[in-house]
């Protein structure tokens, strides 16, 4: 797995609203506190959502990768941090930073990806998905009564699609807050397990963007000195020659 995929796992793996069956006392639970802290809240344009996590994932051979992952997300822009690779994107570019290989990506933001909204079909197929799981522990822990775990088995794995074989959760009631998640994967998958422990998200984070190039490059369009010996690929030219 490269390390450009990596970043993006790392980013993809930030579970959204989750839906499933709803007579499981840990389940409401959990319901109330995902809907509570859900991106899907995030309206106001002039505020910023902000994510804090610990990603660790596990492929095949036991190799572990740990990032300390930070998001910051607005209307129109993005910055992901972490130590595989950071992410800058506004309404025009993206800008991809892989430290290790000392390469720069840039893209064309897809305005069309980019104002994409989780709507009713999204939400419609994660209630689907584990309406179909089956519930092996959903109790409190012994030495903090706030603190309940909830485990589910995976049935139906929408086809294959997910190549999930269980999950489970950790989750504080009184702080209504998702303390970790535990994503265990079928051998079709590229990566084992995928845990996340969740620092700190907040819907309305006092942050500023500027404008994604920015952050790489300076008036002159050359790279900023932090990044001499780096890379820059233009990836702009490949989409205007493929049109």
């Amino acid at each position: 797995m490269t390390k450009y995929k990596t970043v993006l796992l790392i980013f993809l793996a930030f579970p959204f609203c989750f839906y499933a069956q709803k007579n499981n006392e840990c389940i409401t639970e959990l319901l109330k506190i995902e809907e509570k802290n859900s991106i899907k809240n995030f309206k106001e344009e002039d505020k910023v959502f902000y994510l804090n996590y610990v990603v660790t994932t596990t492929d095949w051979e036991d190799q572990v990768i740990v990032s300390n992952v930070k998001v910051y997300k607005g209307k129109d822009n993005m910055h992901f941090f972490s130590e595989q690779g950071q992410i800058f994107q506004d309404d025009n570019d993206v800008f991809v930073v892989l430290p290790i290989q000392k390469i720069i990506i840039v893209n064309a933001t897809n305005k069309e990806l980019n104002n994409v909204r989780l709507g009713n079909d999204f939400y419609q197929f994660r209630k689907s998905f584990l309406d179909s799981c089956e519930v092996t522990k959903c109790e409190v822990s012994l030495k903090n009564p706030e603190v309940k775990t909830l485990e589910l088995k995976v049935h139906h794995d929408m086809g294959g699609l997910l190549h999930i074989v269980k999950m489970s959760y950790k989750y504080n009631t009184k702080t209504e807050k998702i303390i970790s998640t535990v994503t265990t994967y079928n051998k079709d998958y590229k990566v084992k397990r995928v845990e996340m422990i969740f620092n700190e998200i907040n819907l309305s984070y006092d942050y500023k963007f500027n404008k994604a190039r920015r952050q790489v490059l300076d008036k002159s369009g050359r790279l900023l000195p932090k990044f001499k010996g780096y890379e820059l690929m233009d990836d702009r030219d490949k989409q205007k020659k493929n049109k």
